[in-house]
Protein backbone atom coordinates (compact mmCIF):
# COMPACT_ATOMS: atom_id res chain seq x y z
CA UNK A 1 0.00 0.00 0.00
CA UNK A 2 2.39 2.33 0.77
CA UNK A 3 4.13 1.60 -1.92
CA UNK A 4 1.08 2.53 -4.12
CA UNK A 5 1.24 5.75 -2.56
CA UNK A 6 4.51 6.39 -3.01
CA UNK A 7 4.40 5.98 -6.84
CA UNK A 8 1.73 8.30 -6.52
CA UNK A 9 3.66 10.89 -4.48
CA UNK A 10 6.24 10.50 -7.55
CA UNK A 11 3.44 10.83 -10.33
CA UNK A 12 2.32 14.34 -8.60
CA UNK A 13 5.87 16.05 -8.18
CA UNK A 14 5.86 15.72 -12.08
CA UNK A 15 2.71 16.89 -12.22
CA UNK A 16 2.78 20.88 -13.20
CA UNK A 17 -0.86 21.48 -12.29
CA UNK A 18 -0.31 20.66 -8.63
CA UNK A 19 1.85 23.51 -6.73
CA UNK A 20 5.04 21.72 -5.13
CA UNK A 21 6.89 24.81 -3.40
CA UNK A 22 5.80 26.88 -0.72
CA UNK A 23 3.82 30.44 -1.05
CA UNK A 24 5.13 33.27 0.65
CA UNK A 25 3.94 37.22 1.29
CA UNK A 26 6.28 39.73 2.84
CA UNK A 27 5.89 43.12 4.41
CA UNK A 28 7.48 45.72 6.23
CA UNK A 29 7.52 45.29 9.63
CA UNK A 30 5.95 48.95 10.96
CA UNK A 31 8.57 50.95 13.47
CA UNK A 32 11.39 48.86 11.85
CA UNK A 33 12.03 51.97 8.96
CA UNK A 34 14.95 54.16 9.45
CA UNK A 35 16.33 56.81 6.83
CA UNK A 36 19.90 57.85 7.89
CA UNK A 37 21.93 60.92 6.02
CA UNK A 38 25.28 62.15 5.89
CA UNK A 39 26.64 65.49 4.32
CA UNK A 40 29.67 66.76 4.23
CA UNK A 41 32.61 69.55 4.98
CA UNK A 42 35.96 70.59 4.73
CA UNK A 43 38.04 69.58 1.39
CA UNK A 44 39.22 66.48 3.15
CA UNK A 45 34.91 65.42 2.81
CA UNK A 46 34.12 65.01 6.54
CA UNK A 47 31.05 63.26 7.28
CA UNK A 48 28.19 64.85 9.39
CA UNK A 49 25.67 62.07 10.43
CA UNK A 50 21.86 62.00 11.67
CA UNK A 51 18.83 60.64 10.69
CA UNK A 52 14.95 61.39 11.29
CA UNK A 53 13.02 60.76 14.11
CA UNK A 54 9.56 60.96 12.28
CA UNK A 55 8.91 58.53 8.96
CA UNK A 56 6.11 57.26 7.88
CA UNK A 57 6.26 54.46 5.59
CA UNK A 58 3.21 52.88 3.55
CA UNK A 59 3.30 49.47 1.65
CA UNK A 60 1.46 46.27 0.78
CA UNK A 61 2.00 43.09 2.02
CA UNK A 62 3.13 41.26 -1.55
CA UNK A 63 4.38 37.84 -3.24
CA UNK A 64 7.71 38.70 -3.62
CA UNK A 65 9.97 41.80 -2.19
CA UNK A 66 10.49 43.26 -5.59
CA UNK A 67 6.51 43.33 -5.64
CA UNK A 68 6.83 44.51 -2.61
CA UNK A 69 9.12 47.54 -3.23
CA UNK A 70 6.98 48.47 -5.79
CA UNK A 71 4.23 49.47 -3.04
CA UNK A 72 6.47 51.97 -0.70
CA UNK A 73 5.92 55.40 -0.22
CA UNK A 74 7.26 57.62 2.30
CA UNK A 75 6.87 60.83 4.23
CA UNK A 76 9.74 62.54 6.12
CA UNK A 77 8.77 64.97 8.59
CA UNK A 78 12.03 67.49 8.03
CA UNK A 79 11.16 69.06 12.00
CA UNK A 80 12.58 65.60 13.36
CA UNK A 81 15.63 65.91 11.76
CA UNK A 82 18.11 64.81 14.38
CA UNK A 83 21.97 65.06 14.30
CA UNK A 84 22.83 64.86 17.99
CA UNK A 85 23.64 68.50 17.50
CA UNK A 86 20.16 71.02 18.27
CA UNK A 87 22.11 74.31 17.19
CA UNK A 88 23.00 72.17 13.95
CA UNK A 89 19.44 70.66 13.80
CA UNK A 90 18.26 74.21 13.88
CA UNK A 91 20.44 75.53 11.02
CA UNK A 92 19.37 72.61 8.88
CA UNK A 93 15.62 73.83 9.19
CA UNK A 94 16.23 77.24 8.35
CA UNK A 95 18.53 76.65 5.74
CA UNK A 96 18.18 73.36 3.40
CA UNK A 97 14.40 73.23 4.45
CA UNK A 98 13.23 76.63 4.22
CA UNK A 99 12.50 76.05 0.75
CA UNK A 100 10.42 73.00 0.46
CA UNK A 101 7.28 72.58 -1.80
CA UNK A 102 5.03 71.20 1.08
CA UNK A 103 6.07 72.93 4.43
CA UNK A 104 8.52 70.67 6.61
CA UNK A 105 7.69 67.11 4.56
CA UNK A 106 9.52 65.42 2.30
CA UNK A 107 6.94 63.08 0.53
CA UNK A 108 8.53 59.73 -2.03
CA UNK A 109 7.35 56.81 -3.66
CA UNK A 110 9.18 53.81 -5.32
CA UNK A 111 8.45 54.38 -9.13
CA UNK A 112 10.02 51.11 -10.22
CA UNK A 113 12.45 48.20 -9.39
CA UNK A 114 15.04 46.81 -11.94
CA UNK A 115 18.80 45.30 -11.75
CA UNK A 116 18.56 46.11 -7.61
CA UNK A 117 18.04 48.77 -8.26
CA UNK A 118 14.85 51.68 -6.73
CA UNK A 119 14.00 54.11 -9.17
CA UNK A 120 12.37 57.07 -6.87
CA UNK A 121 10.23 60.00 -7.09
CA UNK A 122 10.71 62.76 -4.62
CA UNK A 123 9.29 65.97 -3.78
CA UNK A 124 11.08 68.37 -1.51
CA UNK A 125 11.88 71.88 -3.20
CA UNK A 126 10.74 70.52 -6.37
CA UNK A 127 9.62 67.17 -7.98
CA UNK A 128 13.02 65.08 -8.65
CA UNK A 129 14.12 61.36 -9.61
CA UNK A 130 16.51 59.39 -7.88
CA UNK A 131 18.00 55.91 -7.62
CA UNK A 132 19.02 53.99 -5.46
CA UNK A 133 21.41 50.87 -4.99
CA UNK A 134 18.93 48.04 -2.68
CA UNK A 135 19.70 44.24 -1.09
CA UNK A 136 17.83 41.86 0.66
CA UNK A 137 18.99 39.49 3.21
CA UNK A 138 17.08 37.14 5.93
CA UNK A 139 14.69 39.85 6.28
CA UNK A 140 16.80 43.10 6.56
CA UNK A 141 16.27 45.47 3.09
CA UNK A 142 18.63 48.07 2.30
CA UNK A 143 19.10 50.92 0.15
CA UNK A 144 21.50 53.56 -0.35
CA UNK A 145 22.06 56.36 -2.39
CA UNK A 146 22.76 60.16 -2.82
CA UNK A 147 20.83 63.61 -3.58
CA UNK A 148 22.99 66.47 -4.89
CA UNK A 149 21.76 69.60 -3.23
CA UNK A 150 22.74 71.82 -6.43
CA UNK A 151 20.09 70.16 -8.98
CA UNK A 152 16.63 69.87 -8.76
CA UNK A 153 15.98 73.55 -7.51
CA UNK A 154 17.83 72.74 -4.60
CA UNK A 155 19.95 75.39 -4.96
CA UNK A 156 18.54 77.96 -3.26
CA UNK A 157 18.91 75.24 0.07
CA UNK A 158 22.98 74.15 -0.80
CA UNK A 159 23.30 78.26 -0.94
CA UNK A 160 21.89 78.77 2.43
CA UNK A 161 23.53 76.09 4.14
CA UNK A 162 26.66 76.81 2.91
CA UNK A 163 26.23 80.47 4.02
CA UNK A 164 25.26 79.34 7.24
CA UNK A 165 28.01 77.30 8.39
CA UNK A 166 30.90 78.96 6.18
CA UNK A 167 33.06 79.36 9.47
CA UNK A 168 32.16 75.93 11.00
CA UNK A 169 33.05 74.34 7.27
CA UNK A 170 36.36 75.91 7.06
CA UNK A 171 39.11 73.08 7.73
CA UNK A 172 42.69 73.37 8.53
CA UNK A 173 43.73 74.37 5.10
CA UNK A 174 41.72 77.57 5.51
CA UNK A 175 39.06 76.65 3.39
CA UNK A 176 35.15 76.82 3.49
CA UNK A 177 33.70 73.86 1.90
CA UNK A 178 30.41 72.39 1.69
CA UNK A 179 29.83 69.22 -0.26
CA UNK A 180 26.59 69.32 -2.28
CA UNK A 181 26.24 65.27 -1.98
CA UNK A 182 24.00 64.22 0.64
CA UNK A 183 23.96 60.15 1.25
CA UNK A 184 21.25 58.57 2.25
CA UNK A 185 20.71 54.76 3.85
CA UNK A 186 16.99 53.56 4.07
CA UNK A 187 16.58 50.47 6.31
CA UNK A 188 13.56 48.02 7.39
CA UNK A 189 12.85 44.73 8.31
CA UNK A 190 9.98 42.62 6.30
CA UNK A 191 8.39 39.77 7.55
CA UNK A 192 7.93 36.52 5.54
CA UNK A 193 5.02 34.50 6.24
CA UNK A 194 5.39 31.51 3.89
CA UNK A 195 3.02 28.40 4.10
CA UNK A 196 3.73 24.73 2.56
CA UNK A 197 2.45 24.26 -0.53
CA UNK A 198 0.22 21.01 -1.21
CA UNK A 199 3.86 18.18 -2.33
CA UNK A 200 5.27 19.35 0.63
CA UNK A 201 2.91 18.69 3.48
CA UNK A 202 2.41 15.18 1.95
CA UNK A 203 5.98 14.92 1.60
CA UNK A 204 5.78 16.07 5.58
CA UNK A 205 3.50 13.44 6.18
CA UNK A 206 5.30 10.41 4.28
CA UNK A 207 8.38 11.58 6.90
CA UNK A 208 6.37 11.20 9.81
Amino acid sequence: MKAILTLGLIFLTHTTTIAASEKCTYSIVKGSENIAWTGFKYTEKAGVGGSFDTLTVESKESKSVEELLKTISFKIDTDSINSGNPARDATLKKTVFKFLSIPKTIKGEVLSVEDKALKFKMTLNEEMEAQFAYSYNKGELSAMGAIDLTKNGLMKSFNAVHEACKILHTGKDGVSKTWADVKINLKAQVEEKCSKGFIDSVKDWFAS
